[in-house]
């Protein structure tokens, strides 16, 4: 009856709005839900882990927390901790509190998890696995990319002993050691990382599966990484036009394939279109109540750079985090701080700082050479050039540095 009663919501013949949207009607339907069924809170909790779900991939993370939250609170104490929806439930507020930039809760919550793994416990091999999956990416949310190749390499081997190396969450580990390989400049490895996914997932999942075109997105990092803008552009398109037909324009899924199409436009010196996809990320919202996006943000920085500088404000806060897309916010920031005439002793450098993984060393570093020479130390930005060139002759690779707006670095 309930389930009837949220669909009929939208029903013109039943109820005064039948251009209701499915975000909305979830929404409302996981409020109406808290207290309906006082003898039977697993069932509220399962229904309201569910609308938790959907609401989070809708980009309506407030309702998703209060709705996954409000389930874990009607199952802790009264199921063990084991319990399958519990598990799933905290999965699921491990996903949330990374897309809310709450990496440290994550974490927390995340290494909770992983221990009913290391006890008779009864969880299931491939649950654990999930776990495993859980952990090792908050590890990377954390800033800790060698720890992550450590537990990748510990699931490996929990997949095998089990024999789950071809369910999707062994799978899901190629993925998660290609962003670990990457992070550490590790760009070789890392393509192989990724070559090994998107087989192994062609082998798992169905040829349109959202999968694949996230293994597009990430070759078309990779390409960049190499210096291949051409087919870093042919990946980047076929990325975006299959989110396209399968997300709404304005949700982080398309938004993360419209930054890999801005990066490689700017990178090639196509500063209009790269300035068109960035607008994009920047105006196309989400019906509100609008959450707060990471991609936006970065967008709007990368905008500001290109000369738009109505789009970023002197007065914003630094970027929190240690993830890969806060550190190049940060670093957009300081430079901009920097072409606003901000003093260069109040900005906090990021070329020493211990969080910042090997592969943003190099883009940190090009931020000091290019403070270094606007100030006229020559001599101090031809020492810090030296040391980009040696740290990307290491990485195997080639960075485009869009402060000198030139390549640096060559791949042999």
């Amino acid at each position: 009856d309930f389930l009837l009663g949220m669909v009929q919501s939208a029903n013109p013949y039943q109820a005064p709005n039948p251009s209701l949207r499915v975000d909305v009607m979830f929404e409302r339907a996981a409020a109406e839900l808290v207290g309906h069924f006082p003898d039977a809170p697993e069932m509220e909790a399962q229904l309201l882990q569910q609308f938790g779900r959907s609401l989070m991939i809708l980009e309506r993370s407030a309702a998703a927390s209060r709705a996954l939250e409000r389930a874990q609170s009607l199952l802790d104490g009264r199921v063990p901790e084991a319990h399958p929806v519990l598990i799933e439930t905290r999965s699921r507020l491990i996903d949330l509190y990374r897309l809310r930039h709450e990496p440290e809760r994550a974490h927390a919550l995340a290494e909770r998890q992983f221990r009913l793994c290391e006890g008779a416990t009864g969880v299931p091999a491939l649950t654990c696995l999930g776990l495993h999956n859980d952990r090792i990416e908050t590890t990377l949310a954390i800033g800790q990319p060698e720890a992550a190749l450590a537990r990748i390499a510990e699931a490996r081997t929990f997949a095998e002993r089990q024999g789950l190396q071809h369910e999707y969450e062994a799978v899901f580990l190629d993925y998660l050691a290609g962003i670990t390989l990457r992070q550490l400049g590790r760009v070789d490895a890392a393509a192989e990382a990724f070559i090994d996914l998107a087989e192994r997932t062609l082998d798992t999942v169905p040829p349109q599966h959202p999968g694949l075109l996230t293994d597009t997105m990430w070759f078309g990092w990779i390409a960049l990484d190499f210096g291949d803008i051409e087919l870093a552009t042919r990946f980047a398109e076929t990325a975006l036009r299959g989110r396209l037909a399968l997300y709404a324009p304005w949700s982080r899924y398309v938004h993360e394939a419209r930054l890999l199409r801005a990066h490689a436009a700017c990178v090639a010196g196509d500063l209009a279109r790269a300035r068109e996809e960035y607008a994009a990320i920047v105006t196309l919202r989400p019906p509100p109540p609008d959450d707060a996006s990471s991609q936006r943000e970065l967008a709007r920085l990368w905008l500001a750079w290109l000369g738009e500088r109505d789009t970023a404000s002197t007065a914003e806060p630094p970027a929190e985090g240690r993830s890969p897309r806060a550190i190049e916010m940060r670093l957009l920031q300081r430079a901009l701080a920097h072409r606003r005439g901000a003093p260069v002793s109040e900005m906090p450098s990021l070329a020493s700082d211990a969080s910042v993984s090997p592969y943003g060393q190099a883009l940190a570093l090009s931020l000091e050479a290019h403070i270094a020479r606007t100030a006229g130390q020559d001599s101090q930005a031809d020492a810090i050039d030296a040391d980009i060139e040696a740290l990307l002759r290491r990485q195997h690779r080639r960075l485009y540095d869009p402060y000198a707006r030139r390549w640096r670095g060559d791949v042999p």
